[in-house]
């Protein structure tokens, strides 16, 4: 309960954040999750399937994300700071062409790690509560 009452507070104290700074003329820029050569999903993934053999994958990977290669957020961002003042007080949501399934993501990890895929499903239930034992390997 304590994690999801911090994260609505961070939202609402972030849009706050960002509607001043839309008055302050800022150019917002709010990137989906990046990937990229040292990114913080598929490398971990690699990790823990290479350290362990398998992969867990919450609620059977069937949540979607739409993520962004880091490189395009520098090219936004690069963009935004050559443009004639025409992203001043603008907020972009940056995201990648594709919407993939954590699943699809999964895979894709897997052939990079020359791998084969092997899962382990984890319920959305189990997966919320395990975020609150210490030690497990989805709440690090």
């Amino acid at each position: 309960m304590l994690t999801t009452i911090s994260s609505v507070l961070t939202y609402f104290l972030w849009d706050k954040v960002a509607d001043l700074l839309t008055h302050l003329q800022a150019t917002i820029m709010r990137p989906a999750v990046m990937i990229g050569t040292e990114d913080r999903i598929l490398n971990p993934w690699a990790f823990f399937a290479k350290k362990y053999g398998f992969l867990p994958l919450i609620g059977g990977g069937s949540t979607k994300i739409q993520p962004v290669f880091v490189a395009d957020v520098a090219s936004a961002i690069v963009s935004s700071l050559k443009d004639n003042g025409t992203s001043m007080g603008k907020i972009y949501e940056l995201g990648g062409p594709d919407i993939y399934t954590m699943h699809d993501l999964a895979e894709l990890m897997f052939d990079m790690i020359r791998e084969w895929p092997r899962y382990v499903n984890v319920p959305f239930p189990i997966a919320k509560a395990s975020v609150y034992i210490d030690g497990f390997p989805m709440s690090q």
